[in-house]
């Protein structure tokens, strides 16, 4: 069952902040929550068994802050499975605790929600943030970044281009399908969109409405499994990706290449890695395996800056 501010008509929105070992800041994304212009809301935080001073800080909130805390530490998607159930809220939001809300994030994300009553999901643009310093630049600015609304399947199985700190969920239009697939431990947030997406429209705000920081701690990838897991969302989706005569081929020749030039580049093992440019071949991905076979590995360094 939802709430509702009565006096306000606000709808209650859930919002769960998923902490391990996230001191560092922590306190800032809570605050940024608390600075809502949007005032019906509470906090779903689950500790993951931390061993920094996380619950000391988030308990140190008002009672809008609901805490749980784990036994032991689980993979992310089964700790938000486990969060889900706590939810109250008719809207169901998420922050990582290294992310920043802007002030009217939450105001006018309902505010399009309630305008388009069947919508299941908003999502907005947001700005980078490095370490501690703010920028004014946006997520839509990265190459070939592009957003879409609507019926979205066709281009998000392309490519995860919302940001999962922008989102915000109509949780009776979702139903059984606000879930994590606990299966995946990367590609989880893509794989709730994707169905998300096939139970309803998707809508996007050009407004930034987040700050996503960018630090040395998020910035590591393992491509290896970004390879496996990408594999595995095409396969879940295969009947959807043949009903609708989707060029899934074309996305796979531009995500490998550009995974398996970071591969290389990380383990120096090119002749493992080749089979999937050979598989899948562009234009780009003949150029990388040229420069492979002739061993000018400077350049291929500097094509994967690009």
């Amino acid at each position: 069952m939802t709430k509702t501010n009565i006096i306000d008509n606000q709808p209650l929105v859930s919002i769960i902040i998923n902490c391990y070992n996230g001191e560092k800041y922590l306190r800032e994304a809570i605050d940024s929550v608390y600075k809502q212009s949007y005032e019906n809301w509470e906090i779903i935080f689950w500790d993951n068994a931390s061993k920094d001073k996380s619950a000391k800080i988030a308990k140190s909130y008002s009672s809008k802050m609901r805490y749980f805390r784990g036994g032991k530490t689980i993979p992310l998607g089964a700790a938000r499975n486990k969060v889900l159930k706590q939810c109250e809220g008719e809207y169901i939001a998420f922050l990582d605790v290294d992310d920043i809300w802007l002030p009217e994030k939450l105001e006018l994300q309902v505010k399009k929600m309630q305008e388009n009553p069947e919508s299941i999901v908003c999502y907005s643009d947001g700005y980078y943030m490095y370490e501690n310093k703010k920028s004014k630049k946006k997520l839509s600015s990265y190459p070939n970044m592009k957003f879409y609304g609507g019926d979205i399947f066709n281009k998000l199985i392309l490519s995860n281009f919302i940001n999962w700190q922008t989102v915000l969920i109509n949780k009776d239009l979702a139903s059984n399908n606000l879930y994590f697939n606990s299966n995946l431990t990367y590609a989880e947030d893509h794989e709730i969109l994707l169905r998300l997406s096939l139970c309803g429209k998707i809508i996007f705000s050009k407004i930034p409405l987040v700050y996503y920081r960018k630090h040395k701690s998020n910035m590591s990838r393992n491509y290896q499994l970004i390879l496996k897991e990408t594999e595995e969302i095409f396969e879940i989706f295969n009947n959807e990706i043949i009903k609708r005569k989707i060029n899934i081929n074309k996305a796979k020749s531009l995500i490998y290449g550009s995974i398996i030039i970071k591969l290389i580049i990380e383990n120096g093992d090119y002749k493992k890695y080749t089979k999937y440019l050979l598989k899948y071949l562009n234009i780009q991905n003949i150029i990388i395996f040229i420069l492979l076979k002739l061993r000018l590995f400077k350049l291929l360094a500097l094509i994967n800056k690009h």
